[in-house]
C-alpha cells in the first residue's frame, strides 16, 4: 500500500483485483452506509485520467438521486460506471441496488461487468430513485461518448480522460493528440505499458 495514501483517507479499504469495480463498490457503500449513513457519495474508478477541472459544480447539488457523466444506451439506457454521485447512501439503498452490485458476486470479465452489472445499474435505482447523466449518447447514431467523442467533450467541460484511448481503443485518436490534451491540462503523461 502507498505510505502517502493513508494521509490522503478517512477510511480505506484494499481488495484483491478480481470483480473489477463494482465489487469494490458495492464494499465501499456498505461501509459508507453502516458508517456514515445519509452521506453523499461520489465514486470514480481507476479507468480514467483527471479530473482536469474542479469538480464541485456537478457535485454540489447534482440534479438527480443518482448522477453519472455519461449515460449510453448500450443494451439500454444506462450510466456509465467510471464516475458517479449517489445521494442519502443508507443500508436501505445499497440493498435496493443490490442486484446490480450483489456482495457475493465477482465478475472478472469487463463484458460480464457492462452487460451484467453497469447496463443494470440506473434500471434498477430508477425503482427507488430519480437517475440522470450530465451527458449522453444513443448508441443508434453513435458509439461510447467517452471513447469516440472523448476529446470533444473534454473542450466542453467534460473532467476526464479514458485509459482506454491509449489501449483497448488505442489508434482512434493520434496519441500526439492524447499526449497534448493531457499535458495542455497539467496532466502527467501515462507511462509506456
Amino acid at each position: 500500500m502507498p505510505s502517502d495514501l493513508l494521509d490522503l483517507c478517512d477510511a480505506l479499504f484494499w481488495k484483491s483485483l478480481p470483480g473489477y469495480d463494482f465489487s469494490a463498490y458495492r464494499i465501499g457503500l456498505d461501509a459508507i452506509a453502516n458508517g456514515s449513513p445519509h452521506a453523499d457519495v461520489f465514486v470514480l474508478n481507476d479507468s480514467v485520467y483527471g479530473p482536469f477541472i474542479q469538480l464541485e459544480p456537478f457535485l454540489s447539488d447534482p440534479p438527480w438521486d443518482l448522477t453519472g457523466f455519461t449515460a449510453f444506451s448500450l443494451v439500454e439506457n444506462h450510466i456509465q460506471s467510471y464516475a458517479f454521485h449517489i445521494k442519502d447512501v443508507t443500508t436501505k439503498l445499497v440493498s435496493y441496488l443490490g442486484p446490480a452490485m450483489p456482495r457475493n458476486l465477482v465478475c472478472d470479465d469487463y463484458r460480464s461487468v457492462v452487460y451484467l452489472q453497469e447496463t443494470r445499474l440506473a434500471r434498477i435505482a430508477a425503482k427507488h430513485m430519480s437517475v440522470g447523466s450530465f451527458w449522453y449518447a444513443d448508441a443508434a447514431r453513435c458509439g461510447d461518448p467517452t471513447i469516440y467523442s472523448g476529446l470533444d467533450m473534454m473542450e466542453y467541460g467534460f473532467p476526464f480522460m479514458k485509459k482506454s484511448l491509449f489501449t483497448r481503443n488505442k489508434g482512434l485518436y493520434d496519441v500526439d493528440t492524447l499526449n497534448r490534451a493531457l499535458l495542455d491540462r497539467g496532466h502527467p503523461l501515462p507511462k509506456e505499458p
